[in-house]
């Protein structure tokens, strides 16, 4: 009997402990996650606002605005993935922040030219994703 307490206690230890350990492992990857979040929910209201026709800087400037700050710490979020990783990641997210600063450039024309610059800009998102995924 004695014996069974102690290994049950012992298999709930070693459980706890395995929990613990996961989840100190997996503790830098929040940050990662929730830059790809911000990003989808921002680009996601700005295509709502173009479906809607409201294209104006009143409109969608706050969120593309967003999209280019977070598109600068891209880099220091997902670097350093390894040598020869590195320079890929970089050119894709030039490309993303070439696409936003195109967005920002289409703010307050019309809703095509902005739908166009959103369009780009989803592209180099997807290479990305395809790319590092």
């Amino acid at each position: 009997m004695r014996i069974a307490i102690v290994l049950i206690i012992g298999l709930l230890a070693g459980a706890l402990g395995g929990i613990k350990a996961y989840q100190s492992f997996s503790a830098g990857s929040e940050v990662p996650h929730a830059v790809m979040w911000m990003m989808r929910y921002h680009f996601g209201a700005v295509g709502d606002a173009i479906k809607a026709g409201q294209c104006g800087p009143e409109a969608v400037g706050s969120h593309i605005d967003t999209l280019a700050r977070m598109a600068d710490d891209i880099e220091p979020v997902f670097l350093p993935m390894g040598d020869d990783l590195d320079a890929p990641f970089s050119e894709h997210a030039k490309a993303l922040r070439d696409g936003i600063q195109q967005m920002q450039s289409a703010v307050g024309s019309d809703c095509k030219g902005l739908a166009a610059a959103r369009g780009e800009t989803f592209e180099a998102c997807k290479a990305c994703h395809r790319d590092f995924k």
